[in-house]
């Protein structure tokens, strides 16, 4: 007799992955927004890309155009995820992550990715018959912890190189300064000859005072937007010298060689705070490494955990505990400055 629970032949389970996989087949192209999306991908896209850069006057309105029809061309490839996750705050706080991060993907194809993420993590475990409640837990954790660590190391990444260079750059607007060139031609000269992401974050700021945005303007909305304690100072000093008058390029000679002592200070504290690193590392790792070992030597002694009930509780206790031991050893080896 078929059983009941049956779908086309196949167990309800089969069918819910095979499911799974045939939707992410279908939106596959939303997993190309992790390394470069948002790029227009059909002739007729580009076709109205080109006639539109044709009508910019400039070379800077040009590359402005081209930006925002991007950021439109990923919008309007997820229609109804634009038309109703767009509006919500955390689309916001997500477009702000990731235009820190350096990354074109839209906060719609994020939040699908991490859809997609999570019912690839759930769907394999149901179709071979494990626990839902256990494994769904830990897809939730995986598809939100995962994209969100993805983004967190590829903004300290981006912001540790701009620390890098940000002193170089300001020592540039030091010496277009003492030549007699103003702080717009100055900043622009930045776009040019400082490598990203510092070339990068100057020729946008270039770009909005190329369409007529004041400069104090550009400066609070472009700090506002990274975040970055260091251009702060560099932007107060440069608004503070236009409102009350002094010596623009002593101002920012002297933050230059600020910045860069503490660059120095972050780099003692690291080597200071590294034997702590290393013990929060292998003390962290110790339980993945057993439980790895005993699943190798004794599959049927972990067996519990994962196919009783009492055990998938304990499980998930014994994660939360674990994870919060390494949260509180990750913030004891941070220290601000």
């Amino acid at each position: 007799m078929q059983d009941d629970a049956a779908f086309f032949g196949l167990p309800l389970e089969a069918a819910v992955f095979i499911g799974v996989l045939l939707v992410m087949l279908l939106l596959s192209p939303a997993f190309l927004a992790i390394s470069g999306g948002g790029k227009p991908n059909t002739r007729k896209q580009r076709k109205k890309l080109e006639e539109r850069l044709k009508k910019s006057a400039t070379k800077q309105v040009e590359e402005t155009s081209t930006q925002s029809l991007r950021r439109a061309e990923g919008d309007k490839s997820l229609p109804f995820l634009s038309r109703t996750v767009g509006q919500w705050r955390v689309a916001a706080v997500l477009r702000a992550r990731i235009a820190r991060a350096g990354m074109t993907v839209s906060a719609e194809r994020y939040l699908l990715n991490t859809f997609l993420l999570f019912c690839a993590l759930v769907g394999l475990p149901v179709l071979l018959g494990k626990s839902p409640l256990l494994f769904g837990l830990l897809g939730i954790v995986a598809s939100l912890g995962i994209p969100h660590m993805v983004v967190n190391f590829r903004i300290k990444r981006r912001t540790k190189k701009f620390l890098l260079l940000f002193p170089d750059a300001i020592d540039l607007i030091v010496r277009g300064l003492r030549a007699g060139l103003p702080v717009t031609e100055s900043i622009k000269m930045v776009s040019r000859e400082i490598d990203p992401p510092v070339g990068d974050i100057f020729q946008a700021m270039t770009e909005k005072m190329a369409l007529g945005v004041p400069l104090e303007r550009t400066l609070y909305e472009t700090a506002q937007k990274y975040g970055i304690t260091e251009f702060d100072f560099f932007v107060t000093s440069i608004v503070l010298q236009r409102e009350t008058g002094g010596n623009l390029s002593e101002i920012l000679s002297n933050l230059s060689e600020a910045l860069r002592n503490r660059t120095m200070m972050r780099m003692k504290i690291k080597a200071m705070s590294s034997e702590a690193k290393a013990s929060m590392y292998i003390i962290g790792a110790l339980p993945f490494v057993v439980l790895l070992a005993l699943w190798v030597m004794s599959p049927e002694y972990l067996a519990p955990l994962i196919d009783d009930f009492r055990g998938n509780i304990a499980l998930v206790l014994a994660g939360g505990m674990l994870s919060t031991g390494i949260y509180i050893m990750v913030k004891m080896t941070q220290f601000e400055i």
